[in-house]
């Protein structure tokens, strides 16, 4: 062997441990040599990549409607390997969701919460959880190095800090997700320079360093740490408040309400006749408590889940004036929508056809449906057709936090109540005469005067607008009717026939 093929060796070995799906081009690398530049890893090249986007890139996020039409097969030739797509995420996610941001404002470090004991009950649920968190098709997201009994000791250690962050403590479920997001951001680590297996998160602070290295205020900051922080922002700034607030997790019911109304308007096949409305609620809140509280997490294939949270659900939160709006994502709502669409016909036969087996056939049928969308392109797609803007979702949580307290059927909207859901979509608002209706019905005021006076009570400045709004219009109307009633009428004469 010559000495100019050692170097070349040496580089095809460290693509083949880098990943096994890039067998084809290491297959390839001996026929065209030319087209792989051995002196750049190819890692190396995919953060120089990921590094010429400034944060700002990354934090903002067009809306849905934009991206609507660019949504791309992920099989397409252009579509890199699951590892650098790995690295892609691991680099992305943390700076779109404002993970660093709840970093840099903590009061403690993760350090500090890491240290800190949580409640006797918190602590306990967690141990048992832990050793039950598998999470399908986990392993090809691996990296060369995965420890398993690393990972749960890293997953105990992110869910106490996590309970001792939030009042709300720890509740079932979250555990996948947070294994997935330490799986995902272990990419970010270079296998040189990660931590020693078995070592905390605070015994060797500079030895696991990764993309986040090259920004001098992340530099001691390692994958395990980045999970914590991006879990974090996932439930404090995407979901609402109380979504897994215990005992009654009234953000989780309220939105499984909102689903339920969402079903029956967007999907016409569901609004039929012959249709059980108590079966058809059972259905929709059982499927929803299994696809929500884990954020689908063992409910769609790996691919198409991490698809579903690069395109919908880590997406940065809207801005007002400059201030993020906290608890807004629809993206779990969207997707649960593009499913149930998918097989609503199915689900409709099931519930007319077998009455007496129609909740435990619909539900599975629903759970079989999902876990096998592998086209994750056209799932998508689907999902971004029910779009809700800040507007729609917050008119829908008021107006639909408390159900009713007898049968199955939860508490839905009236006909006016629907109409006003649907006056808000952004597609109308290029209308004046929909601004109007719009300010008047108190869901979008005027922005308030440059007053001291009025500033001073913001609370009242909507009702007044609106009343000056109505009253306004009536006064219009009341003028332009007298106006007419005083013109003088000019006297119909008869013009008499010849006999």
């Amino acid at each position: 062997m010559s000495s100019s093929d050692a170097p070349r060796k040496t580089a095809s070995i460290t693509i083949k441990r880098w990943s096994p799906l890039r067998r084809d081009r290491l297959a390839s690398a001996d026929a065209e040599p030319h087209q792989h530049k051995l002196s750049t890893p190819p890692r190396m090249r995919w953060v120089q990549l990921l590094s010429s986007h400034d944060d700002e890139s990354f934090s903002t996020a067009p809306t849905m409607g934009a991206r609507r039409d660019s949504v791309t097969s992920l099989e397409s030739a252009s579509t890199p390997p699951m590892a650098q797509r790995l690295l892609a995420y691991a680099t992305r996610w943390p700076l779109r969701i404002g993970a660093l941001e709840l970093r840099s404002k903590s009061p403690r470090s993760y350090e500090a919460y890491t240290e800190m004991t949580p409640r006797e009950d918190d602590a306990e649920q967690i141990a048992a959880d832990v050793d039950r968190s598998s999470v399908d098709g986990l392993e090809e997201l691996a990296v060369p190095w995965f420890d398993p009994a690393e990972h749960c000791a890293a997953l105990s250690r992110l869910l106490r800090a996590f309970c001792v962050r939030s009042p709300g403590g720890y509740c079932q479920g979250m555990n996948f997700s947070a294994a997935v997001f330490l799986m995902v951001m272990q990419h970010g680590v270079d296998e040189h320079s990660r931590r020693p297996s078995g070592s905390s998160s605070s015994a060797a602070p500079h030895a696991d360093r990764g993309v986040w290295g090259k920004d001098p205020e992340l530099a001691l900051c390692g994958a395990e740490e980045m999970a914590f922080w991006t879990f974090v922002a996932l439930l404090e700034r995407l979901l609402p408040a109380d979504f897994f607030l215990l005992p009654s997790m009234a953000g989780l019911q309220c939105d499984v309400r909102v689903l339920q109304q969402l079903a029956r308007t967007e999907i016409r096949v569901l609004q039929l006749a012959g249709v059980n409305e108590d079966d058809l609620a059972a259905v929709l809140k059982l499927t929803a408590y299994k696809w929500l509280i884990p954020c689908f997490v063992n409910q769609l294939p790996i691919a198409t889940l991490l698809a579903y949270w690069e395109k919908l659900l880590l997406r940065a939160p809207p801005q007002v004036q400059g201030e993020p709006l906290l608890g807004v994502s629809s993206a779990h709502l969207q997707l649960s929508l593009a499913l149930l669409h998918e097989c609503a016909e199915e689900l409709l036969s099931i519930l007319i056809t077998h009455p007496n087996e129609a909740m435990g056939l619909a539900f599975n049928m629903l759970l079989d449906h999902a876990l096998a969308r592998h086209d994750a392109a056209r799932l998508l797609q689907l999902a971004s057709r029910f779009e809700l803007n800040h507007h729609q979702l917050s008119y829908l949580r008021s107006h639909l936090r408390h159900g009713t307290q007898s049968g199955h059927a939860d508490a839905s909207l009236s006909g006016v109540q629907s109409a006003i859901v649907s006056l808000l979509s952004e597609h109308r608002q290029s209308l004046r005469v929909v601004q109007l209706a719009r300010e008047s019905i108190l869901i979008a005021p005027l922005p308030p005067p440059p007053f001291k006076v009025a500033c001073s009570v913001p609370q009242h400045y909507g009702q007044f607008v609106s009343m000056c709004t109505l009253t306004f219009v009536a006064f219009c109307l009341w003028t332009s009717r007298a106006l007419v009633s005083a013109i003088p009428r000019r006297p119909r004469t008869r013009i008499a026939l010849p006999e």
